[in-house]
């Protein structure tokens, strides 16, 4: 009896620790979805070519294909929670040949950022060409 009580506290205790140093080296990710499409996953990882944040996205119901224009937004914030940098990332997946509401794979990478310099993500639908392409269409 005294050594299941003595193993139960430690595995609670265990438990306790892990769940310490996992709620320490998470990562928020904000979804921020839009009319026309639902962010249904999204997660983040190190790999050697930085950080790399992939997810799951698809067509919102009732709605109609977004524009071709239309991006995700997949933002780094620091430690202190000022923005670092932006990533975007194109929606071809849904492209008009898709006439279903299959979820799509979306994909950025922070090829100069680690897990353990940022403390949110944010992931963000915009319906309009990113600001970079406005700017090299207007030349």
């Amino acid at each position: 009896m005294r050594t299941k009580l003595t193993l139960s506290l430690a595995a609670l205790a265990a438990s306790l620790t892990t769940s310490a140093v996992q709620a320490k080296d998470a990562v928020t990710i904000d979804r921020i979805g839009g009319r026309a499409v639902e962010i249904i996953t999204a997660s983040a990882r190190d790999t050697g070519n930085g950080l790399r944040v992939s997810g799951l996205v698809r067509r919102a119901p009732g709605r109609s294909l977004p524009p071709v224009a239309a991006h995700l937004d997949v933002s780094a914030f620091d430690p202190d929670g000022h923005w670092a940098i932006t990533v975007p990332t194109r929606l071809a997946a849904l492209s008009p040949q898709r006439t279903d509401r299959e979820p799509a794979r979306f994909e950025a990478t922070f090829p100069l950022l680690q897990l353990a310099s940022v403390t949110k993500l944010e992931v963000r639908y915009q319906d309009k060409p990113h600001a970079m392409e406005t700017g090299e269409v207007a030349r």
